[in-house]
C-alpha cells in the first residue's frame, strides 16, 4: 500500500473518531439539560420536558455509535 493511502485512511479514521465525540458530547448536553430541568424545576409538564430530552440524548448517542461502526466498516473495506 503507498505511504498517501495509508495517510488517507488514517486521516479518514480519525476523522470518524471525532465525528464519534461529537455525537457523546452532543449526547451528554441533552442528558444533563433534561436532567437539570427534572431535578431544578417543579412540575409535571417539565418533569416531562426533561424526560423527553433525556431519552432524545440517548437516541443521540445510539445513532453516533451506529454510524460510527458503519463508517469504521467502510474504512476497513478499502484497506
Amino acid at each position: 500500500m503507498e505511504v498517501n493511502t495509508e495517510l488517507a485512511r488514517i486521516r479518514t479514521h480519525l476523522a470518524n473518531e471525532r465525528t464519534l465525540l461529537a455525537y457523546i458530547r452532543t449526547s451528554i448536553a441533552f442528558i444533563m439539560l433534561g436532567l437539570g430541568f427534572i431535578k431544578l424545576f417543579p412540575g409535571t409538564v417539565r418533569a416531562i420536558f426533561g424526560g423527553i430530552t433525556v431519552g432524545v440524548g440517548f437516541i443521540v448517542l445510539l445513532a453516533g455509535i451506529i454510524r460510527y461502526w458503519r463508517v469504521r466498516q467502510l474504512i476497513g473495506r478499502y484497506q
